[in-house]
């Protein structure tokens, strides 16, 4: 009897051992996995599900904060299609970020530490522009006009034999006589296209035209009687002056004409459309056939059919389902052109986003004043003047 007691005092003995080693290395087991996650990346199931989009965001930006992978961008933009373009988030709208993809730690405690930013207000109407000069050059947009433009002058010839002139050349320019030229006076540089014509309805549209440098007079070539009297028997229309080439945007040659420098400032204010409207991107600058983002774009109405500097329009995409009927879908916004300079019957734009190209021709939507300003409020800003 005394041994059977025995044997049961060693079993449960044994088995109170057991339960410590059991119970401790479920302890040391807990203790090991929350040092691993302390410093490793925080796993799927714990990353936040939500990212309040703050001014100046894009979905690159987020995936490489979030994820430490800016190329993981399309899915993230598949995951929130309300979102019409990555470049251009809208302050305030609420992405849902990937599931199954590690977050980093680092943005989790960026997140924790930092209070979340307000959203950008509403664009002040009135007191603040946008500055475009980040899209575009704005003293090398051209314009397109409808009638043949009357040039100030030409270039006669460089101080030096070149075929091809640039930037800080000296130069002959024929002036026409007619026009008040004085030192210090700039001009423009330009080259004319042939008439081109509506890329949709092919009737005749007008000339692009393309602006090559600026130039700024020195002075006027003194002549001789004698010099005088032989140049004014060959061309009495005309006198010659000093002149530097100050700005080169493309090449420019002898016998390219010049127009008076008309300055236009990057700073833009933004004007509600007057009425609703609707055309076509109808010219490309440089003529080419496809635009994108930055892109200067011309239009075939202006100031007189009541648009603005500062209009905001819609790029569409027309589309239409194959089908014996082939029915019509409603049009796709796939970017947006802010108008820069608006003459009497033509308009100049740049693209300032679109979810990629699209070809000379593409429909435009002026957009109302209260959805410009929430794409308007996305671009740096800028002080009137």
């Amino acid at each position: 009897m005394r041994v059977d007691l025995s044997f049961k005092e060693n079993i449960h003995s044994e088995v109170r051992a057991l339960r410590k080693k059991f119970w401790l290395a479920i302890l040391l087991t807990v203790i090991f996995i929350w040092f691993v996650n302390l410093h490793a990346t925080v796993p799927a199931g714990a990353q936040p599900l939500k990212h309040t989009v703050q001014r100046g965001d894009t979905l690159w930006d987020i995936c490489k904060k979030y994820y430490g992978d800016e190329e993981l961008w399309p899915k993230l933009w598949q995951m929130n299609p309300f979102i019409t373009n990555p470049h251009l988030l809208k302050p305030g709208d609420v992405i849902t970020l990937l599931e199954g993809v590690p977050v980093k730690e680092s943005a989790i405690k960026e997140i924790e530490k930092t209070p979340p930013k307000a959203s950008a207000p509403a664009f002040a109407y009135g007191k603040t522009g946008l500055d475009i000069s980040g899209f575009t050059d704005v003293k090398s947009i051209g314009f397109l006009s409808t009638k043949e433009v009357e040039p100030w002058g030409r270039i006669l010839s460089g101080e030096e034999k070149k075929v091809v002139l640039s930037e800080g050349d000296k130069i002959y320019v024929s002036m026409k006589r007619e026009r008040e030229i004085n030192p210090g006076d700039l001009f423009t540089i330009y080259r004319d296209s042939r008439m081109l014509k509506h890329p949709l309805e092919r009737k005749r549209l007008g000339y692009v035209i393309s602006f090559l440098g600026r130039v700024r007079i020195k002075e006027k070539v003194k002549e001789t009687m004698e010099e005088s009297q032989k140049n004014r028997e060959v061309d009495q229309e005309s006198e010659l002056y000093k002149a530097e080439i100050i700005e080169s945007y493309r090449a420019a040659q002898v016998g390219d004409p010049v127009l008076s420098y008309e300055p236009i400032s990057p700073c833009i204010e933004p004007m509600p459309m007057e009425r609703e409207l609707t055309t076509n991107v109808v010219a490309v600058k440089d003529l080419r056939e496809i635009a994108g983002q930055f892109t200067v774009v011309y239009l075939p109405y202006g100031y007189n059919e009541g648009i603005r500097r500062g209009n905001l329009f819609e790029i569409l995409e027309k589309r239409e389902v194959e089908s014996p009927k082939k029915r019509m879908l409603p049009d796709l916004v796939i970017g947006h052109a802010v108008v820069m300079e608006a003459r009497p019957d033509t308009a100049t734009g740049v693209v300032i986003d679109t979810r990629g190209e699209f070809p000379n021709g593409a429909y435009l939507k002026g957009v109302d004043w209260m959805s410009a300003q929430g794409v308007l409020s996305l671009l740096p800003e800028c002080p009137l003047q």
